[in-house]
């Protein structure tokens, strides 16, 4: 069985009930383990390794410090065949010593971050950009593309296109340096969430 809720990620990583306060709560369900998933509109998911048992006085699941196992394909990753990525510990990124984060850049929601075309995700920055009702000469370079969007990869309120300070460098700079693109490469196709 497969139970979902909404809910809103903190800026520190605690997931809430829609109302930014109160817990994440589950009602009626029939059984009392489940894998837990944590989704996010243009972040990479990640999911326990393991069951979890859930209680009605509540179950503490922190991914925030590496200390969840958490669910990641290894060397058997169903999509990819060649090359044979180990993807063991790559579940989530580690921005800084201690810490764990969701894999951020997945702007079309195809559970991969790719910067180069076909379907990368610094296109979808682009068309939020260029798009926006704001933006009456389509400018690349616009810097008031605020509001709700999936290109809003750094979670600021807003899309930004062009440097300084923008989106797509993040996207970049995330692919350039993930651990299995050992030769730097911009079109590396392989930076994929780790669920089944």
């Amino acid at each position: 069985m497969k139970y979902t809720r909404s809910a809103l990620v903190q800026r520190d990583g605690d997931v809430v009930d829609v109302d930014g306060v109160s817990k994440l709560c589950f009602s009626g369900l029939s059984d009392t383990q489940f894998y837990v998933v944590v989704r996010h509109r243009n972040h990479l998911g990640v999911m326990t390794k393991s069951v979890k048992t859930l209680t009605s006085a509540g179950t503490l699941v922190d991914f925030t410090t590496g200390s969840e196992p958490e669910f990641n394909w290894g060397t058997n990753c169903p999509i990819i065949h060649h090359p044979p990525y180990d993807y063991t510990g790559l579940s989530q990124s580690t921005p800084e010593a201690g810490t764990r984060a969701m894999w951020y850049g997945d702007s079309d929601h195809n559970g991969r971050v790719k910067y180069e075309a076909p379907n990368d995700d610094q296109s979808i920055l682009l068309t939020d950009v260029l798009f926006n009702a704001g933006n009456t000469t389509f400018q690349s370079g616009y810097d008031f593309c605020f509001g709700y969007y999936a290109g809003d990869v750094d979670l600021s309120g807003k899309v930004k296109y062009e440097a300084p300070y923008d989106d797509r460098s993040l996207i970049l700079y995330q692919i350039l340096f993930y651990q299995l693109n050992s030769t730097y490469q911009s079109a590396f196709d392989f930076l994929l969430e780790q669920l089944p």
